[in-house]
């Protein structure tokens, strides 16, 4: 029995079948030196660190999170999430209108991402490589067990598409269209009944000539022909 119990909930619901051996042993294997003591069948009671892998899809660009505090912000039990849902659901255009999965389920793509995702938040968790990045734990990392983008790039790195507003357009109606694919082939909209209000809310839409641009006066729930709506998705698309 290790020092340390690390319990694992949902990973056989939400892992793929044909990747669940490899993930497994690959987050093992990363842990190996430590006094460590894993149950991927998520019986036992947790003691130091709940680790629940999970298929919901999360508005930011996340693949993981992990937190010591409790929902009024007291320090409590570790518990981490990782967000196999949001991976599954990233495309990838490879030509105009033509999408594919981003990260396929092989080894080297999404079993690789899910196990990676995994070790960096128990190191979180653990403290390895000092955690945070106020701690240094993002950007000093040679295990590279914590390595993830730079503050404040996760919200210019989401992905997104542009629409131009057109005659007879509503905010909710693009929103519609934009949810059951019309707007866009390749565009895969967040998953929440809560997205108008998230595409409202959505960091580039103030941008000059969007749709919540300040410098136009008007409040959000007002658009004009020509403006321009910025929409999170999960399509990834090369640069242009």
């Amino acid at each position: 029995m290790g020092k340390y119990l690390i319990v694992v909930k949902q990973f056989q619901k939400h892992v793929p079948k044909a990747l669940q051996k490899f993930v497994r042993e690959t987050i093992e294997a990363k842990f190996k030196e430590f006094d460590l003591e894993f149950d991927f069948d998520g019986k036992k009671r947790p003691r130091d660190l709940e680790v629940t892998f999970s298929d919901d899809i999360a508005f930011r660009p996340i693949f993981g999170e992990s937190s010591r505090m409790d929902a009024n912000g007291d320090e409590g039990a570790a518990d981490a999430t990782i967000y196999v849902g949001t991976m599954m659901a990233y495309r990838l255009e490879v030509s105009a209108g033509t999408c594919e999965k981003a990260f396929p389920e092989k080894e080297d793509s999404l079993g690789s991402l899910i196990a990676n995702t995994a070790i960096h938040e128990i190191a979180h968790m653990l403290g390895l490589n000092k955690g945070g990045f106020d701690e240094g734990g993002h950007t000093s990392d040679p295990d590279n067990m914590m390595h993830s983008p730079k503050p404040g790039s996760t919200k210019d790195a989401f992905p997104s598409i542009t629409y131009t507003v057109q005659r007879g357009d509503s905010l909710r109606d693009i929103i519609d269209r934009f949810k059951n694919g019309s707007l866009d082939k390749c565009a895969r909209a967040p998953s929440t009944p809560m997205l108008e209000q998230l595409v409202k809310d959505f960091e580039p839409n103030k941008a000059p000539g969007f749709i919540r641009d300040p410098s136009t006066g008007k409040g959000i729930d007002v658009i004009r022909v020509g403006e321009k709506v910025a929409l999170p998705t999960h399509t990834l698309r090369p640069k242009e």
